[in-house]
């Protein structure tokens, strides 16, 4: 146990908080909300989505990317596009349809979501539907059906070279975008794309002059994410090459969809320059192109992790603090990692942590250690985190953040968890301007009851 508390070493040890994180008096504050205070009326473990969050995270890569235009004389348009798989539950989507984004798609139920809100009016017929993945039967049926029901901006994504059939045989008027195969690494292939001996040979099957198909992007996505590193750049500026290539013989090629990848806040010493990296991912392009003398592109980006991470947090109680051989601190709290956040332990993502109170206590390394009868289900940052002591009588809460993408639905949404462990109480916050301190707070479903597991069990 180190004898500083817990408020002196994280101001000495880091240069700020994680966004929208502040503590008052010993108590942390998550987007002007005492935390605390959820915890005393709510009881624990409770799951958050802060809805306005997803609005400053749209408006924030816009202002990025416009201010990149503005200042590198760039004329192409910037789109931005939410990738439905990340998180597609019909609150989280509506949010991003009130920001006027588009919408990426990857399978037959992400077209189903879309075309139901489509028919309900709750989507416009020129937002942007950008088609990934590998389409089933069922899948371009639902595209199909998108197209032909008047929706004016459906755009699939060629995976596979037998794709291009299906649409040459569905005589109707459509854009589409090639994906672009990239190797995992050098000792590794990806099913994904197509090589660009495949991209030639299905370009070819589209005549500019005679076909109802026109190809109006090429995409490509980096699945380390996008990262200022040599190696992203590499497979940019031949992402880029590409396009310019293809544009040669499809004038009506104008997009390039650089994917998604954005990263977000991971640990307490995150620090990615997101205006910095967004002007150079529109520099490169903007170089290539003026060198080749042809009309600057439209942009797409398709973040989702990037979109919603930040909007989503977790919150336990500590239940005991258990010393094992002078050598690990085992915090034990009241939910799971395998249940609630599966990235954490199968792929072993990072999250800031940090302690809802006591942070005027002594500290110490500790390891949060879940509920299952599973050893691997317990987190420690990689063995650097630190939570302040823990005391029965005034038990310590913690925080996870940025875990609003793909957590639940990796793990499956109030379904049968691993241990029979029941799915946490889930708050929306939303904006609210007649409200205290302008949200307002609502249940949006109980914690799950051991009834309700055990009714899906048959019991």
């Amino acid at each position: 146990m180190i004898k500083k508390s817990y408020e002196e070493w994280i101001s000495e040890t880091f240069r700020q908080l994680p966004h929208g994180i502040e503590v008052i008096d010993n108590h942390l504050h998550f987007h002007k909300i005492d935390l605390n205070n959820l915890v005393r009326k709510y009881g624990s473990p409770l799951k958050l989505t802060y809805l306005p969050r997803i609005d400053s995270q749209i408006s924030l890569a816009r202002t990025n990317f416009q201010k990149a235009f503005t200042n590198l004389g760039f004329k192409g348009a910037y789109k931005y596009a939410y990738c439905l798989k990340s998180n597609p539950l019909s609150f989280v989507v509506q949010k991003v349809l009130e920001n006027k984004a588009d919408l990426e798609i990857s399978s037959v139920a992400d077209a189903q979501i879309v075309l139901e809100l489509f028919r309900l009016g709750k989507l416009g017929k020129t937002t942007l539907i950008i088609c990934n993945g590998y389409k089933t039967t069922e899948y371009l049926e639902v595209i199909k059906a998108l197209i032909s029901e008047g929706h004016e901006n459906v755009m699939p994504i060629i995976d596979t070279e037998s794709e291009i059939d299906a649409y040459n045989g569905w005589d109707l008027d459509i854009n589409v975008g090639i994906r672009m195969h990239l190797e995992e690494n050098e000792n590794q292939t990806s099913r994904f794309g197509l090589t660009p001996t495949a991209i030639k040979r299905v370009s070819q099957l589209i005549n500019p002059s005679t076909s109802k198909i026109k190809l109006k992007m090429i995409h490509f996505f980096v699945f380390s994410g996008i990262e200022d590193t040599t190696e992203f750049w590499k497979k940019y500026d031949a992402l880029i090459r590409q396009y310019i290539e293809l544009k040669k013989q499809h004038e009506s090629l104008s997009m390039i969809n650089i994917g998604g990848g954005f990263p977000v806040e991971s640990s307490l010493d995150f620090d990615l320059q997101y205006e910095k990296i967004s002007l150079r991912l529109v520099e490169q392009i903007l170089f290539h192109v003026n060198e080749a003398d042809i009309e600057h592109p439209d942009i797409v980006t398709e973040f989702g992790t990037y979109t919603v991470a930040g909007s989503y947090a977790y919150i336990f109680s500590i239940l005991e603090h258990k010393p094992q051989n002078g050598l690990d601190n085992w915090y034990l709290f009241n939910g799971s990692i395998m249940n609630t956040m599966p990235d954490l332990w199968a792929m072993d993502l990072q999250v800031p942590v940090l302690p809802l109170n006591r942070w005027d206590q002594p500290f110490l390394k500790v390891k949060l250690a879940g509920l299952t009868c599973d050893s691997v289900d317990f987190y420690d940052a990689k063995n650097t985190l630190h939570l302040p002591t823990n005391d029965p009588s005034d038990p310590l809460h913690v925080i996870f953040l940025n875990t609003g993408a793909y957590q639940e639905m990796v793990g499956g949404y109030r379904g049968i968890n691993h241990c029979l462990i029941p799915s946490p109480r889930h708050l929306l916050i939303e904006s609210q301007v007649d409200s205290v301190n302008g949200i307002i707070i609502s249940e949006y479903l109980p914690e799950q009851t051991h009834k309700e597991i055990l009714d899906k069990l048959g019991y």
